[in-house]
């Protein structure tokens, strides 16, 4: 009896640790579905999203194209129009496109720092920036108000080595050859029309010559360098473009419009009474995006541990804590995301406010330039508005505009 007293205590002993370490393991994989389930519902979404979207890219993809080779010499009301009949030619299979350029090439962020560097902050300067960064022909940019050629020269110098030279300079075709040879990015203002000398660059007429391209410039032939870049650029709103030569290059119209012109002075209104309105979501769409970059690291670690972890995942304890620890990372990041969406929408109705001062100041700026029309002596430039108009600004209440 001792005996079999003795066998039935150690079975005992034995069925009591096999089911302290059944309950271990069974919280440990209640624990790891809970803490899975979530991510698994995040990525079932995440993998919907972009299934959706990859059947959108080609119709997006081809939408782009077309507004950067027809649409970058027309206005705001044009482009909407178009990429609205656009939507409606693509049918069935663009639903719910909701195409924008501005989204599909580019981020707040970029944006932003283009505005940080002298870019006018309107819809239509925006997407012509765009326009120029991506277009394959030669930009030929027409900006009476020289603010984006400021811009454009200013960005470029960030990245490349930047001439720039009017056709009526006495170096310029030393300037254009160096540049063609070297690489540079050569900016050629005050252009009513594509000189000849042009064409054969505009044109792309490259010749072989051994192991090396050259092309042809005014009576030299010279080394063409892939990196080299020509960027045409006029204050004249009415450029003389014959068919031919219009047909070589992709026109970039800056001319003032009463949207974008709007645009403008709401940036100015709101840069002068609440500047901290623009750092605020600048620091927020940076402080967002390092989130962003941080929660795809912590995803691909948690991925990573699951993939190379050894032995019993459930009994593995030093995973356990690693993924409980991602888990709330990643929850606290996602709840920071979420609340940085609601300020930016708080930060845009905020911005709003001032938005009847620049629908005033544009249709002003519209009065006057129809004055001449009564007088061709009532000449009114964007550049000396934009100084009244911040003058007003800071004027006292009552007090006038000086």
């Amino acid at each position: 009896l001792k005996q079999n007293f003795q066998q039935k205590t150690a079975e005992a002993e034995g069925l009591k640790l096999s089911l302290d370490r059944a309950e271990t393991t069974l919280s440990a994989a209640l624990q790891l579905i809970e803490k899975l389930g979530g991510e698994r519902g995040r990525w079932d979404r995440q993998l919907q999203e972009l299934t959706a979207e990859l059947r959108r890219v080609p119709h997006k993809a081809m939408m782009a194209a077309a507004f950067i080779t027809y649409l970058a010499d027309e206005e705001e009301a044009t482009r909407a129009a178009t990429i609205a009949r656009w939507g409606e030619v693509l049918g069935a299979g663009a639903a719910g496109l909701d195409f924008s350029l501005q989204r599909f090439l580019s981020s707040e962020g970029q944006l932003l720092s283009w505005k940080a560097q002298g870019l006018p902050g309107d819809t239509l300067s925006m997407d012509n920036a765009l326009v120029i960064e991506y277009s394959r022909c030669v930009p030929f940019i027409i900006d009476p108000s020289s603010q984006a050629t400021s811009w454009l020269v200013k960005h470029l110098q960030q990245g490349a080595t930047v001439e720039t030279v009017t056709p009526n300079e006495q170096r310029f075709s030393t300037a254009l050859e160096l540049s063609v040879r070297f690489g540079k990015t050569c900016v050629v203002q005050e252009v009513d029309t594509i000189e000849a000398v042009l064409v054969p660059i505009v044109r792309r007429d490259l010749l072989r010559q051994g192991p090396r391209w050259v092309v042809q410039v005014g009576e030299k032939q010279i080394d063409y360098n892939d990196s080299f870049r020509l960027i045409l650029a006029t204050r004249n709103q009415t450029p003389l473009l014959p068919p031919d030569s219009a047909a070589l290059v992709t026109l970039v119209n800056f001319s003032v419009t009463r949207g974008g012109l709007e645009g403008q002075l709401l940036g100015l209104t709101i840069q002068h009474e609440q500047p901290e309105l623009e750092s605020q979501k600048s620091a927020l769409l940076a402080a967002e995006e390092e989130l962003k970059v941080h929660l795809e690291d912590l995803e691909r670690l948690l991925l990573n541990e699951l993939a190379t972890s050894t032995g019993n995942i459930l009994e593995n304890k030093a995973l356990l804590e690693s993924l409980n620890e991602t888990k709330a990372k990643s929850n606290t990041i996602s709840e920071k995301l979420k609340q940085s969406t609601e300020l930016q929408v708080s930060l845009d109705r905020q911005r709003d406010v001032y938005r009847p001062v620049a629908v005033i100041g544009s249709a002003v700026f519209f009065a006057l330039v129809d004055l001449r029309r009564l007088s061709h002596m009532y000449q009114f430039s964007l550049p000396g508005f934009l100084r009244l108009f911040k003058a007003s600004l800071a004027a006292p209440v009552g007090g006038g505009g000086g």
